[in-house]
């Protein structure tokens, strides 16, 4: 009989992807500097306390928001050296490759307007 993990760490996982969007969605409205963790909390309607539960900081969702996008890169790279080298790959790892980015672009945006 297979033993199922709790759910919970997946729960942690959505509630910090939720606090990274929400923080992502207000730098790039109104700026890094004007934006609070109450105004996340807020927006996400939860305590502060329950945002420094995954984050220490604004500098902390940052930093994680830039250290996810670089770990799919990696991991994207990992994948490729695992694989035949041919042009489907080639295919597959440029398609990989330009995911990534475009889904990431929020967060260069993001950190381009707060420089």
């Amino acid at each position: 009989m297979a033993v199922t993990e709790p759910a919970e760490p997946h729960a942690r996982a959505d509630t910090r992807a939720r606090i990274q969007a929400v923080a992502l969605e207000l730098f790039a409205q109104q700026g890094y500097d004007k934006t609070s963790l109450r105004e996340i909390a807020e927006r996400l309607g939860v305590t502060k306390a329950a945002l420094y539960y995954h984050f220490k900081s604004k500098e902390d969702i940052v930093a994680s928001l830039v250290a996810d996008y670089f770990t799919q890169i990696d991991d994207m790279v990992a994948w490729g050296k695992t694989q035949p080298r041919t042009a489907a790959t080639r295919a597959q790892v440029l398609d990989r490759y330009y995911r990534i980015v475009a889904e990431g672009s929020g967060v260069f945006r993001m950190l381009q307007h707060n420089q």
